[in-house]
């Protein structure tokens, strides 16, 4: 299977390998990464969509479309996970005045129709054909649920790093990553 992970950071890959464990019916890591040729897990999202826009994979689990030939395949029945990104301004915050104008942009019609793939309007033709929230092999309601289980999710993410090492790479100027913001 030439299948490639995205940073071991990412709490999607961490739901994913599992799922992905149980449809290809491997009962250890070793049968699910057989013949990856598996490098230590990067800092970013974006190695995976680069392997497989350079064919040097053929599945990138964690990462997003990106360009053609870089697609996502759905819509006939196969289950996948899609991640609902949560955004609020907290009761508390330094800035209110600051966070208020940035909810404004980031759900303006500009910003919605040419920065985000997904848009969270429903007065704006999503770029599939449905929004994500009404697919229903998109398992929205999935991430969250596996996230309120932090003992789980720790305890997965350190089994990844036994197995297959700490994240490693470079530092990501503005990503968070193993060197937030240097």
């Amino acid at each position: 299977m030439k299948l490639f992970f995205a940073p071991i950071a990412a709490a999607l890959t961490l739901l994913a390998a599992p799922v992905l464990a149980v449809e290809e019916e491997v009962k250890t890591l070793d049968e699910l990464t057989a013949g990856s040729g598996l490098p230590p897990w990067p800092t970013r999202a974006s190695t995976a969509n680069n392997l497989v826009t350079a064919q040097d994979k053929v599945i990138g689990v964690g990462t997003y479309a990106g360009a053609p030939p870089i697609v996502y395949v759905g819509g006939n029945g196969t289950e996948y996970l899609t991640w609902g990104q949560r955004l609020a301004i907290l009761a508390k915050a330094k800035h209110p005045a600051a966070a208020k104008l940035f909810m404004n942009w980031i759900v303006s019609t500009e910003v919605q129709e040419s920065v985000v793939l997904e848009t969270v309007r429903t007065d704006i033709a999503p770029s599939g054909s449905s929004h994500p929230w009404e697919i229903s092999e998109a398992n929205l309601d999935a991430f969250p649920l596996f996230m309120s289980n932090r003992a789980q999710v720790e305890a997965l993410k350190q089994t990844f790093a036994l197995y297959f090492g700490e994240v490693q790479g470079e530092p990501t100027p503005g990503y968070l990553g193993v060197h937030p913001g240097l």
